[in-house]
């Protein structure tokens, strides 16, 4: 995406449950090297940016614990609330 002057690369991370970490967690440094080297390709690939700042955004989604129970119609599914996080400028590249 584009906020102004910068280019932003976001990673969306979603958990079903925090057992292995939160979806801001799991950015480990060898995602984050594949991230940064995937945006130097993609800024090889579209020169126009090439002169742009960028950075590296993760937005995390994580399910609450606690199911809401839902009932719509005929669908008796249970539904769970979403925790979202964004974090700005996670990491840099």
């Amino acid at each position: 995406m584009q906020e102004q002057n910068i280019l932003v690369f976001v990673e969306v991370r979603y958990r079903r449950n925090s057992d292995f970490g939160n979806g801001i967690e799991t950015i480990d440094f060898t995602k984050q090297t594949r991230l940064i080297k995937t945006a130097e390709y993609y800024l090889q690939y579209f020169p126009q940016f090439a002169m742009f700042s960028y950075r590296f955004d993760v937005f995390a989604v994580s399910r609450t614990t606690k199911p809401k129970p839902c009932f719509h119609r005929l669908n008796t599914s249970q539904r769970y609330i979403a925790q979202v996080e964004w974090v700005k400028n996670a990491f840099s590249g």
